[in-house]
């Protein structure tokens, strides 16, 4: 078992950071640093390193995600559990750190009982690469039995939400300029919320994830590249309603916050027949 888990593991981390460097704009790997087995660069002064962790570095293989040299967040990849070789199921340990709470809370995740045959799989593994790792009956449940690509785009998900929340860094995708992205992380931030989550995932439906000013519609890797636009300026947190939202592609999205009130649709569309 313990040749087999550091294997899966260590092929599991490589998959993510790959992913990573192909998704974030100019993302690239960077010299390591001491524990480090491999460090991709993904914004100017942002990082994403595999490595040992604790003082001793008695945790072999940890996910971190470094702003400059301070460390944001750390993931254990101990509790990945291996269903086959394309699914998983990936408990999230419970944050150190108070923001990293305020993070998970953001994104809808729940501090939980885990099930207690979970519970016992993760420990076994804990301790195949801890000798010292204790049981923890409580997480946050990232995923139960999905693909590799569902697990890694969620906790990309994670990385850049807590980069443009808590270090004021626009980690993007797009390369949009800062005054596109403050209308954008503003929106980021406040549809981020549990409660306004679920309208967003309504809104993506009724739209069909197509967006609704060039009709652009596209799945890579399963996933839909669309994203949910407030109509109206968001100046504070609110309640969002469905008719509030509507689905715009990357590019309109871009386009809508090109100046301080938001361009509309119909707005949007014409300026793209011009």
């Amino acid at each position: 078992m313990e040749n087999k888990l550091k294997n899966q593991i260590i092929d599991f981390a490589n998959e993510v950071l790959e992913t990573a460097r192909r998704e974030f704009h100019d993302a690239k790997y960077v010299d390591r640093e001491e524990g480090q087995y491999n460090k991709l660069q993904i914004a100017p002064n942002v990082f994403i390193s595999f490595q040992k962790w604790a003082d001793d570095y008695r945790k072999p293989y940890f996910l971190i995600l470094w702003y400059g040299h301070r460390f944001v967040m750390e993931m254990d990849l101990s509790r990945v559990i291996f269903n086959n070789d394309s699914k998983i199921t990936w408990v999230l340990n419970k944050p150190t750190r108070k923001e990293n709470l305020e993070i998970f809370k953001d994104l809808g995740y729940q501090l939980i009982e885990v099930d207690t045959k979970l519970v016992e799989i993760m420990h076994r593994q804990m301790l195949v690469c801890n000798k010292r790792a204790r049981k923890t009956a409580k997480g946050y449940y990232l995923g139960v039995n999905i693909t590799r690509t569902e697990a890694i785009n969620k906790y990309l998900e994670i990385v850049e939400y807590s980069v443009k929340t808590k270090q004021g860094q626009a980690v993007n995708k797009a390369n949009y300029d800062l005054s596109v992205l403050e209308g954008q992380i503003q929106e980021s931030r406040l549809l981020g919320k549990k409660r306004n989550r679920v309208i967003v995932e309504q809104r993506k439906l009724k739209d069909k994830n197509t967006c609704q000013a060039c009709g652009y519609s596209k799945k890579v890797n399963g996933l839909y590249v669309i994203e949910c636009h407030h109509k109206n300026p968001l100046l504070k947190e609110t309640i969002t309603s469905i008719e509030d939202l509507v689905c715009l592609c990357p590019n309109c999205h871009r386009i809508a916050h090109k100046r301080k009130n938001p361009f509309t649709v119909e707005e949007i569309k014409h300026l793209l027949k011009n």
